[in-house]
């Protein structure tokens, strides 16, 4: 036993960059990126990848994973996991960080959560290779490749969505589709501020009115999960339909780099068909 204890030790895999990300689209984003990298590895903060950032407090034993070597922290920005980075620098003062979200740039998105929407998304794409690219010049060619492949993706479901784009207005579970609506030119009406708030006594009756009021009415509701009492309650007093969007905030671990890109397409889709009825 000794000797394989000492044996993974002595041959325990050296990678020129260790990616630890704040949150889980951030992961799948940043393996979409670094595709092709054998020396390249990308974890998740979070023991489990289950809900956003701004709703997740770092254990001790998940801060272990920044603690020292050659780790590089990607977070989100604008505000979404800042809680996060300022406990991650407590302990780690030297520990480089790539936002992918660059708060000095304009326009600033709508919403925090931008990897939520193909357009923000993109940038958020440029902005994680150009910090990787800084890391790790050696695979500056297998990044930049990468990149336009994940960004020319990003880049034809913008498009589909603008083709899309009407002046109306929607329920939405709560705000991580906020940048996406922004995109379709729809207004939206926020059922939850937090997913897992309880919604205020009134709100329901007041978000019915307000939908009324609209022209057209509001008549679709986008959420993540259509088994939610609280959306359920909406559609039924709204006679609304429930448009299940996924906003990629969990998953499997060891999700394949094709992951954001099939999910995002899958979104589209999604939105396209819930239009034709």
């Amino acid at each position: 036993m000794l000797i394989g204890a000492l044996y993974g030790l002595v041959f325990a895999p050296v990678y020129a960059v260790e990616a630890v990300c704040t949150a889980y689209p951030l992961k799948l984003i940043t393996t979409a990126l670094t595709e092709g990298a054998g020396n390249v590895k990308v974890t998740h903060l979070q023991a489990h990848a289950h809900g956003c950032a701004h709703e997740y407090t770092p254990s001790a034993a998940d801060l272990k994973k920044i603690q020292n070597g050659n780790i590089i922290l990607i977070a989100n920005g604008v505000g979404l996991d800042d809680h996060i980075v300022k406990q991650a620098k407590q302990l780690n003062p030297k520990l480089k960080i790539i936002y992918a979200n660059a708060a000095d740039k304009s326009p600033a998105p709508v919403d925090a959560h931008t990897f939520a929407s193909p357009d923000t998304a993109e940038i958020m794409a440029k902005n994680i290779t150009a910090g990787l690219i800084a890391a790790d010049s050696a695979n500056q060619q297998l990044y930049a490749a990468n990149q336009q492949k994940f960004c020319g993706k990003m880049q034809e479901l913008t498009r589909r969505l603008q083709a899309l784009s009407s002046n109306q207005t929607v329920f939405i579970h709560y705000p991580v589709y906020k940048n996406l609506c922004t995109l379709l030119k729809w207004q939206v009406l926020t059922l939850k501020q937090e997913k897992s708030e309880l919604l205020p006594p009134g709100r329901l009756i007041e978000l019915v009115k307000q939908g009324k009021k609209s022209r057209p009415a509001a008549r679709l509701i986008l959420c993540d999960s259509t088994a939610d009492p609280a959306v359920q309650q909406l559609a039924k007093a709204a006679q609304a339909t429930l448009l299940q969007i996924d906003p990629l905030l969990h998953g499997e671990d060891d999700a394949p780099a094709d992951r954001f890109i099939e999910t995002m397409t899958r979104n589209v889709e999604q939105i396209k068909k819930a239009l034709k009825k």
